[in-house]
Formats: structure tokens, C-alpha cells, sequence
């Protein structure tokens, strides 16, 4: 039998109070950054919403779809981080059921409308390369459908979201209070859940995938195409005047063009976004398994 007779009351005592000052500490710690969420959170997407929506020559279809992600993320960060911040102090749901149901509706939706609109600029981008005067030549009918593509987004994002707003309660156990999915480990949960997954995650990747290899895959041919008559033009024998309705376009020129960067800048903050948009779809399928919060 082991001896522990060098151990005194005050040894332990002296653990037990580390212990919960770093808990303390933890705890504290986490509220400072769930307000820094908050704080960035508002602050960053009420100013695009407020740009855009107050300036009319930045209603283009790209900046629409990017506000549309805003609007969502500013539900989320509105409606689901506050409560979040108290229950990491409280460590009990604050809410009562009607806001169990709202919040968990809405982390919902705003995770589908993310992921559905990277979707849709995708492919926004894509004719953007293909075609570059599309937007000057049909701008009526181009507003028309980014207008008519937002509502079929959020058509579908809430539509998802329904099942979760009715199935989703305020358990009292014990001393605490839990906002809890209620069927979760049924067959009709778990087929919610797979819905979820393939309209949220599954098909917006695939869009993604595919529109931007097409755009990487139209920007080398025009890369290869654009070298292609630059050599040809230099070649020797070539007479410089025996086409002088055609200019070369060189291919540092090309890929130096402040359009093509702004693309370039787009398409990055569209994959950064859909980055954060699929780990937060992933991690909710799995707390489905228990407790959503």
C-alpha cells in the first residue's frame, strides 16, 4: 500500500485553489474572446452592409452575394454569441425556449446562406472571366437575377432551418438549463442531419470545386494563348504592319492588370470564407450528436 503520509490538508488545498484560479482564468478567457467576436463581428459586417447599401456604384452582383454573407454572419454573431458569452460564466442556457429554438434555427441558416452565396459568387466570378462586358451589356436582367438568386438562398437556408426551430427545446436537468436537439440518434434526426450536410457543405463544395477550377483552368489557356502571339508577333520575318488591327497583349500586362487582381482578392476572401463556413457546418453535425450548445 503506498504511502501518502507526506502529503498535508494544505498541499491539497493549495492544488485545489490553483486549480480553480486557472479555471477561473479559462473561463474569463474565453468571455474576452467571444467579445472580441462581438466586438469585430458587428462592427465588420454592418460596415459592409452600410457601404453597400449606401452606395449605389457598389451594387455590383459580387459585393450583393458578399453582403448577402454579412447579413448572416451578423445574425449569427447578434443573436447567438451573447448568449454563448453568459454561458461560458453561468455554465446553464440563459435563454428560455423561444430563443433555444431562434438561436439554433439560426446557426443554421446563417451556415447555409454562407455556404449556398460562396456558391453562387463562384459562379458569379466565373462569368465575370469569361465574359467581362456581361455586366455593362444585361446589368437590368444581371440585378433581376442576383435578386432572384439571394431569395432562392435564403428560400432554402430557412427552409432547412425549420426542422431545427421545432424539434429544438430548453431542457431543465438538474441545476442547469440545455438547449438541446431533441431527437437526436433517431433515423429521421440522423437524415436531417445528412440533408444538412448535403445541402450545406456536400453541393457548395462541389460548385466551389468546380467554377474555380474552370476559372484557373480559362486564365492559363488565356496566359498560354497570350504568349502564344507575343511569340508569334516577335518572331523573325514577322512584318509589324502586316496586322496593324491586331496588339499583342503581353502576358505581364495581363496578369499585371489591377481587374485581374481585384478577381484574384475576391476569389481568396470567397475561400476563406467558405473555409470557416464548412468547419462551422462540420462542428455542428457533430454537437448534434448531444447538446447543440
Amino acid at each position: 500500500m503506498e504511502d501518502y503520509s507526506f502529503f498535508s490538508v494544505d498541499d491539497f488545498t493549495t492544488l485545489t485553489n490553483i486549480t480553480g484560479n486557472f479555471e477561473a482564468v479559462k473561463e474569463w478567457g474565453m468571455f474576452a474572446a467571444y467579445a472580441g467576436v462581438l466586438l469585430f463581428g458587428v462592427t465588420g459586417n454592418l460596415s459592409i452592409i452600410l457601404l453597400v447599401a449606401c452606395n449605389y456604384s457598389l451594387q455590383n452582383t459580387a459585393n450583393l452575394l458578399i453582403t448577402n454573407i454579412a447579413i448572416g454572419d451578423f445574425l449569427v454573431v447578434t443573436m447567438c454569441v451573447p448568449s454563448l458569452m453568459v454561458l461560458h460564466i453561468l455554465h446553464s442556457y440563459p435563454g428560455g425556449t423561444f430563443y433555444c429554438k431562434i438561436m439554433s434555427s439560426i446557426q443554421v441558416i446563417s451556415a447555409c446562406l454562407s455556404s449556398l452565396t460562396l456558391a453562387a459568387l463562384s459562379y458569379e466570378r466565373y462569368q465575370v472571366i469569361t465574359n467581362p462586358l456581361g455586366d455593362k451589356r444585361r446589368k437590368p436582367s444581371l440585378r433581376l437575377k442576383v435578386t432572384t438568386v439571394i431569395a432562392v438562398v435564403w428560400t432554402v437556408s430557412i427552409l432547412t432551418g425549420i426542422p431545427f426551430f421545432i424539434t429544438t427545446t430548453d431542457f431543465h436537468f438538474l441545476d442547469f438549463h440545455v438547449c438541446q436537439f431533441v431527437p437526436h440518434g433517431s433515423v429521421w434526426a440522423k437524415c436531417l442531419k445528412s440533408a444538412i450536410l448535403v445541402v450545406g457543405f456536400v453541393l457548395p463544395l462541389f460548385v466551389l470545386a468546380f467554377f474555380n477550377f474552370r476559372i484557373a483552368y480559362c486564365l492559363l489557356s488565356s496566359v498560354r494563348e497570350n504568349r502564344k502571339r507575343v511569340s508569334s508577333v516577335n518572331s523573325p520575318g514577322q512584318d509589324p504592319q502586316s496586322s496593324p488591327t491586331e496588339t499583342p497583349i503581353e502576358t505581364d500586362k495581363f496578369l499585371s492588370d489591377p481587374g485581374r487582381k481585384r478577381l484574384t482578392l475576391k476569389e481568396g476572401l470567397a475561400f476563406c470564407l467558405s473555409a470557416n463556413t464548412f468547419l462551422t457546418i462540420v462542428r455542428d453535425k457533430c454537437q448534434n450528436e448531444g447538446t447543440v450548445h
